[in-house]
């Protein structure tokens, strides 16, 4: 069921799922949370028929959504010495921003440690630099290329069970880059179930 708001007013639960959908930053400017205050601003205003659908809705920062108009200086409110509920609900967004990069961090850290078990299942001792490139590198391939990729370094240049080795762990490192590489020339057109005959058309050879 799409989420919608009741009226004009924007429900807590309903701002909180715009603001996840959309990374909890404005469209317009990429604002996080952290810098400024987030709203929920229609695309199509209320006042010329907007709905308050999902789909007519997205997160905007303060400036972005208040500041489509200029206000002359004596209209402007100061804020107040305490804190106000834009104040408390601002505080809300942080914490919530903070949690949700929290669960973030937390999936890619368990990614990387799967895959880091996976390399040296097929190809041997990690070093700790190429430990650090896993998150990077698994932002822009999907964990089947990722394990395709390593399995044919395995085959080719496999150390599982030997010592760590900086020099072999190097020339791994280059030689799994070297495949991405490859594939990201290629636009990426090996399929998973081509790269394995390759693969084994490799080992032949």
């Amino acid at each position: 069921m799409e989420l919608r708001s009741e009226g004009r007013k924007v429900s807590a639960r309903t701002r909180f799922e715009i603001f996840k959908r959309d990374g909890f930053s404005c469209v317009y400017c990429g604002t996080t949370p952290l810098q400024k205050p987030l709203h929920v601003d229609h695309v199509v205003p209320w006042a010329e028929g907007g709905t308050g659908k999902a789909s007519n809705l997205v997160t905007a920062c303060a400036d972005c959504n208040l500041g489509k108009a200029d206000v002359p200086l004596a209209r402007k409110r100061f804020a107040p010495p305490i804190a106000t509920q834009a104040d408390k609900d601002h505080a809300q967004q942080i914490l919530e921003y903070l949690e949700i990069q929290r669960e973030v961090d937390a999936v890619k850290t368990k990614a990387t440690n799967i895959v880091a078990d996976r390399w040296e299942e097929v190809v041997g001792a990690l070093s700790q630099e190429m430990y650090t490139h896993l998150p990077s590198i698994l932002s822009r391939w999907t964990l089947a290329r990722v394990n395709e990729a390593m399995r044919i370094t395995g085959l080719k240049m496999g150390t599982v069970g030997q010592k760590f080795s900086t020099y072999s762990a190097t020339n791994q490192a280059k030689y799994f880059h070297g495949v991405l590489r490859r594939w990201r020339e290629a636009g990426e057109a090996e399929d998973p179930e081509e790269g394995e005959e390759s693969a084994c058309r490799q080992k032949r050879l």
